[in-house]
């Protein structure tokens, strides 16, 4: 001490050290490990409460991690700062000011870090930054369900067969005896399709008896038939497919929608004299699915589209008959008009257009009537 005394006393700026005391020798030690590897340690404190202490609790495994992480991370930060505080009084009791805050100072660094991480660690992305323990940490949710593949268009009776894909991923390999893959079928609270793994796959509803259950989407045993194989869809089947995969603690649930579409059986337009100066222009479609869109336009393309009343509909058994009328006044129209029919199926390129000349004017009445067509279907290719 007197050494280090007569040093200060002549301004020389690197004096000897005194001893350490044995708490501070902890604390700087403790300090600078802490410093340099924080998730090493959050990962072993983790790993050792998960896993003795809080196995036997009704908490899902995720959030058991979180909660662990984000307690003993916070006690973690705190005890820190002390002894940074500890430090910091045993530097400017033997050595100069300047010197502390160079040796220790009051660095926010370390704090900075860790509070960032205590936030990543409460939101679920702890792992990106720190790695992950195997068992313990989670890149996102347990069960997810991360690409469904489903055709969007197909025409009736064009495919013998169509494959609709869910494919997800189970990061918590003690779960994945629990697992169960169901899908359903429009708004059903039942569902048309179920496997779990380990036993035969099950069709159900209105999938009973339409399904190929020997496909095999994948080799991995707890993928294995995950998807649906459908043999020769029709109309019937067109609407929204859910999947849902299941554990007892979590489920991930993905929907699409499949177009199974027939095509019209007949499309025709023509008019008819109502009175002296109108005509009835019609625009009949019959035996399509899903229901259509039915347009008159008045005009070359693009044409005027004409309002009135709406469409007549008539549902035999998912097949659709539809009729569209519009009346025209003679005086309204040029001496010669060309009245056309667009018909169209929603969610496809799908499109029929019928066109006729109309004449206006008294009896005798001149009309021509074109049976050409403009017709463009375009399908993703099915899988």
């Amino acid at each position: 001490p007197r050494q280090l005394h007569t040093c200060r006393h002549h301004g020389q700026l690197h004096c000897p050290s005194p001893p350490s005391p044995p708490l501070a020798h902890s604390a700087l030690v403790l300090q600078t490990w802490s410093r340099r590897y924080p998730c090493l340690a959050l990962a072993i404190a983790t790993l050792f409460t998960h896993k003795f202490l809080w196995k036997t609790t009704g908490i899902p495994a995720p959030q058991r991690f979180r909660i662990l992480s984000s307690f003993l991370l916070f006690c973690f930060l705190v005890c820190v700062r002390m002894l940074d505080g500890i430090l910091w009084i045993r530097c400017i009791r033997h050595q100069q000011h300047s010197l502390c805050y160079h040796q220790i100072g009051l660095n926010m660094s370390p704090t900075v870090f860790l509070i960032v991480l205590l936030f990543l660690t409460i939101t679920g992305n702890v792992p990106a930054v720190c790695g992950s323990v195997s068992g313990v940490t989670d890149a996102g949710p347990m069960l997810q369900i991360v690409e469904m593949r489903v055709p969007t268009v197909v025409e009736d009776g064009s495919a013998t067969s169509v494959i609709l894909d869910c494919d997800y991923v189970l990061r918590s390999p003690d779960k994945k005896s629990e697992l169960v893959v169901q899908w359903y079928f429009q708004n059903g609270s039942s569902p048309v399709y179920q496997w779990i793994p380990g036993k035969r796959p099950q069709d159900l509803g209105v999938l009973k008896g339409r399904l190929n259950l020997d496909y095999r989407a994948s080799n991995d045993p707890h993928k294995r038939h995950r998807a649906l194989e459908i043999l020769k869809p029709t109309y019937e089947l067109s609407g929204v497919y859910r999947c849902k995969v299941a554990t007892v603690e979590e489920e991930a649930v993905a929907a699409r929608t499949m177009i199974v579409y027939t095509p019209a059986r007949n499309l025709e337009i023509w008019h008819q004299k109502m009175s002296f100066d109108a005509v009835n222009v019609t625009c009949r479609v019959e035996g399509i699915s899903p229901r259509p869109k039915l347009q008159l336009y008045r005009g070359d393309r693009p044409g005027v589209e004409m309002d009135g009343m709406p469409a007549e509909v008539v549902n035999r058994r998912g097949l659709y008959d539809v009729t569209l009328y519009r009346v025209v006044h003679d005086r309204s129209l040029r001496q010669e008009t060309i009245f056309e029919c667009i018909l169209s199926i929603p969610a496809t390129q799908y499109q029929i257009a019928r066109r006729l000349i109309y004449y206006p004017g008294p009896a005798p009445i001149r009309s021509s009537s074109s049976s050409s067509s403009i017709s463009s279907v375009a399908f993703p290719s099915l899988p």
